[in-house]
């Protein structure tokens, strides 16, 4: 799917990330868990399995689990450090985007 019809259906585009990410991981992920914020997975959630489950390889994600945010603090700084490029592009404000960026590896721009 080209970049722009990602633009224009946000649940596709959720997946495509997703997928990315998890194949650009170095090194590779094997028998992965995955644990999604519970609020982003009702959303999404069928459409995400399947979506999974048709494009990554069985060996890469073995469970996929969902928690709330505030019960997990890899979710929380997941959440803050995107809130913190979504600034930086959408509203101009790098202030806590500098505070990030030495740690950033790879950035999939739209």
């Amino acid at each position: 799917m080209s970049v722009p019809a990602l633009q224009a259906q946000p649940k596709q585009l959720y997946c495509e990330l997703v997928r990315r990410l998890l194949y650009d991981n170095n090194p590779p992920l094997q028998k992965a868990t995955l644990i999604l914020d519970e609020a982003t997975a009702k959303v999404h959630h069928q459409e995400f399995h399947r979506t999974l489950k048709n494009s990554l390889s069985k060996n890469l994600v073995q469970k996929l689990r969902q928690q709330r945010s505030h019960r997990n603090a890899m979710i929380q700084i997941a959440d803050m450090i995107a809130g913190s490029i979504f600034r930086k592009f959408e509203k101009g404000d790098d202030m806590y985007y500098e505070m990030v960026k030495r740690k950033e590896k790879i950035l999939i721009e739209f």
